[in-house]
């Protein structure tokens, strides 16, 4: 029998009766609940990466303590790192009721050092008479410094900081910044390069330093040159320092971090006019038009329409005389030139202050190219009816690429929708897949969606069973990046084992060519523990109610009856009553009858129900009868419901009953 949580399990029995009534009263058997005592395996200072193992020995008070109760929920650690559960639990039973688990902490992330609480969780572990462990708090543990996740005995990340404030280049091409990397052993030389900080600020201003030389270089200190790219915009700009970058001897990596900020940038008077600060760059007495572009699509079909953006600067001193166009070109590099196609000509509808910036959204139609990456450059300017200062700066390309492909569908599925956290076998249940089109083209058809379970997050078609599969589901998606959310209906399975699941999908575009099939696949992120559906009646008790027995005559027992399993039972319940004494060779059949019966499983309402059942005593019985009857009722005589404990469904009155 499984044990589920919920009231204490109680017997009824007769203990008594008057000369005209006899009363059943009713005779509890309550157990304690079993004890949790905390064994050590790993010490009070866990090594740094190392998972953190214990053991718990669960005593029993009464009835034995079931193994099967006692699974990763049981135990919760908290720490600097959050919450988190044991990746393993085994359990082995002593031989007097006790049973020893074992339980596995894994380590904490990186640079989460510091204090762990073990905390077993209320109403987890049970015994047989269905008694709940009580929570509380086990232990401490102390997990020393993960953070550089180095070799040998060296844990320790070096460190960065900020050497002076960052300064013009002398040459005008942008910012020098200094940075100071320190380690308690030595640094790794070569792992310090271009890339290892990023420098962020108004605008969308974002460019990683480029190592210019490494100046300083002891034991355990380097001393780093970047240098990024001129800001444009007046303001604050932020430098801060890239995981997996710097390194020591050891492989601990300097962890990410801010180093600090410095102003750069124009200056706008609001007037049109500019200033330069911090160590000059160039200063223009007219308008100066250059453009970016910020935004492309990541695949478009040949003649398929995509969206740009473009952002149009000013960065001269005074306002646009007139309007001017931008020309948007297709480039298969990053240098424009007459064999680009020209995508569209625009018109900037405003005329811009000086150090003022606008952006705008333009749909374009992709040329009949080969396929490719492109990038998409555009051109201030591109009529030359401004007098600027410098004409070099007008074009502006796209940092990513676009994928130009012949129209193509290619279908991803994504779930959107949380699992519950348990659930039981046969239950209804519902997941929503998200399918989006990466394609070029409109996917208009039939689509094929199959659904597994899986105890890990990795497909075995020939072990994962199927929970739904929809053949030939109308769907119609949108091309580049087009998606519809599909809601599937199922019943989780019968047939698994207790334990947790993830549910992976499938999908395929039916009779359309999907071009990449390597991302058919979805898991859900989160998982459900699926409870095998079993059903345990249990007889609890069987009472006369109508004074007195009668030989010959009509006589009435009440017998109650409990379903201890997980699903309801539903259908014809067979009750056998049958009569006994000391003085009689054997028990007297008496009555069978059949209920049809809706009994909820244990904890739910209606999980324990009550049945009349009038009978005779044959006549051909004493009419006296010293001490009396006993009666014994049978629940599910016939066996016609399978159920996971057989031996309780038979209960006998405590005390005997007198005839008249």
């Amino acid at each position: 029998m499984r044990h589920n949580t919920g009231s204490k399990r109680s017997r009824r029995a007769v203990s008594g009766f008057s000369a005209f009534t006899a009363e059943a009263m009713e005779e509890r058997i309550l157990f304690a609940a079993p004890t949790a005592q905390y064994v050590a395996i790993t010490g009070a200072q866990n090594p740094a990466g190392n998972a953190y193992q214990f053991s718990v020995i669960y005593t029993p008070q009464g009835s034995p303590v079931t193994q099967g109760s006692i699974d990763i929920r049981d135990i919760v650690v908290t720490g600097p790192a959050g919450t988190t559960n044991p990746t393993s639990a085994g359990a082995n039973a002593n031989g007097n009721g006790s049973v020893t688990a074992t339980y596995t902490i894994p380590p904490p992330p990186a640079g989460f050092p510091g204090q762990y609480t073990v905390q077993l969780q209320a109403n987890q572990v049970f015994d047989n008479a269905n008694e709940a462990v009580a929570g509380g708090t086990l232990t401490t543990y102390n997990q020393l410094d993960t953070a550089g996740g180095g070799t040998g005995n060296d844990k320790l990340s070096p460190t960065a900081a900020l050497v002076g404030v960052p300064t013009a280049d002398p040459s005008g091409v942008g910012y020098n910044i200094n940075v100071s990397y320190t380690d308690d052993v030595d640094l790794d030389t070569t792992s310090i390069g271009n890339g290892d900080i990023l420098v962020t600020g108004p605008s969308g201003y974002s460019d990683f330093g480029k190592l210019v030389a490494i100046t300083n270089s002891t034991k355990g200190l380097r001393t780093a040159k970047y240098l990024v790219s001129n800001p444009v915009f007046r303001g604050s700009y932020t430098i801060t320092v890239q995981p997996s970058e710097v390194k020591d001897t050891s492989n601990n990596f300097v962890q990410p971090t801010t180093l600090g900020t410095f102003t750069a940038g124009f200056v706008n008077t609001g007037a049109g006019g500019t200033g330069i600060p911090t160590g000059g760059g160039p200063s223009f007495a007219s308008p100066d038009v250059s453009a970016a572009v910020t935004d492309i699509p990541e695949t478009v079909a040949t003649l398929g329409k995509g969206k740009v953006t473009i952002r149009v600067t000013n960065l001269g001193d005074t306002k646009t005389p007139t309007k001017f166009k931008v020309g948007i070109y297709l480039s298969d590099n990053r240098v424009l030139g007459s064999a680009d196609t020209l995508l569209k000509e625009v018109t900037v509808p405003h005329r811009l202050d000086g150090g003022q910036s606008k952006s705008y959204t333009y749909e374009v139609r992709f040329p009949d190219v080969p396929a490719g990456n492109y990038v998409v450059a555009a051109l201030a300017d591109s009529s030359a009816v401004l007098k600027e200062p410098n004409e070099a700066n007008n074009v502006g390309f796209s940092t990513n690429t676009v994928l130009v492909k012949v129209p193509n569908v290619d279908l991803t599925p994504k779930f959107v929708s949380d699992l519950p956290t348990e659930v039981v076998g046969g239950n209804a249940g519902h997941v929503t897949l998200n399918i989006k089109n990466n394609g070029t083209a409109n996917f208009v058809g039939g689509s094929n969606i199959t659904l597994y379970a899986s105890a890990d997050n990795v497909l075995d078609t020939t072990t994962d069973p199927v929970v739904k599969q929809i053949s030939g589901l109308p769907l119609k998606i949108g091309h580049n990046g087009g998606s519809k959310n599909v809601k599937i209906d199922f019943n989780y399975p019968t047939n698994l084992a207790d334990g947790n699941y993830k549910f992976i999908a499938t999908v395929d575009a039916g009779n359309a060519v999907d071009t990449d099939p390597t991302n058919n696949t979805a898991v859900t992120p989160d998982q459900v523990f699926i409870r095998r559906a079993f059903i345990d009646l249990r007889a609890d008790a069987v009472s006369v109610v109508s004074g007195p027995l009668k030989v010959g005559g009509n006589n009435t027992v009440v017998v109650k009856v409990s379903n201890l399993g997980n699903v309801a039972v539903t259908g014809p319940l067979g009750i056998a009553l049958a009569a006994t004494s000391p003085t009689l060779a054997g028990q007297v059949p008496l009555e069978k009858v059949v209920r049809q019966v809706k009994i909820a499983p244990l904890g739910a309402k209606g999980s324990t129900q009550s049945f009349r059942i009038t009978f005779q005593l044959p006549p051909t019985l004493p009419s006296s009868q010293s001490p009396g009857y006993f009666f014994q009722a049978t629940v599910d005589p016939d066996q016609v419901f399978a159920e996971t404990d057989e031996t309780n469904n038979v209960v006998t009155t405590v005390n005997p009953f007198p005839t008249r």
